[in-house]
C-alpha cells in the first residue's frame, strides 16, 4: 500500500490547483453536526485515488466529519485480514490526505486520523 499509496498522493500534487478553482467546505459537505462540524459527502470521494491501496491490505478509509476550524476526520478501519505493518504512520498519512482532501475543498486546514479495529471472535 505505501507504493499506491504515495503515487497516488504524487499524481495529485502535479495538477494542484489555484486557490478558488475548488469548491469550500461548504459546498462539499452535507448537514451540520452538534459540535458545529459537518458530515461530508462529495469530500469523501476524493480519497477514491487511495481506497484500492487501502483496501488491498485489509482497510477502509472515509471521511468521518469536518469539524467547524476545517479539520477533516479520517476513520481508518482496521479488518479482520489487515496488515498492519503495511499501514503509513499517521503523521504521514494525515499530509498525505490533507493534500487530496484538499482538491476537493481548499480550506480543510488538516487531517485527523482515527482508528477502529473491527471486533475479534
Amino acid at each position: 500500500m505505501v507504493t499506491s499509496t504515495l503515487r497516488a498522493a504524487v499524481d495529485m500534487t502535479e495538477d494542484y490547483p489555484t486557490p478558488g478553482a475548488a469548491s469550500s467546505i461548504l459546498s462539499v459537505v452535507g448537514s451540520a453536526t452538534a459540535d458545529g462540524g459537518s458530515m461530508p459527502h462529495a469530500l469523501d470521494s476524493a480519497l477514491d485515488p487511495f481506497r484500492p491501496g487501502f483496501e488491498a491490505d485489509g482497510f477502509d478509509v472515509t471521511v468521518d466529519t469536518v469539524q467547524a476550524d476545517g479539520t477533516a476526520v479520517v476513520r481508518i478501519r482496521h479488518r479482520h485480514d489487515a496488515c498492519e505493518e503495511c499501514l503509513i504512520p499517521d503523521d504521514t498519512l494525515s499530509g498525505i490526505l490533507a493534500t487530496a482532501l484538499r482538491r476537493a475543498a481548499p480550506d480543510v486546514t488538516g487531517v485527523v486520523i482515527e482508528h477502529e479495529h473491527a471486533a475479534t471472535s
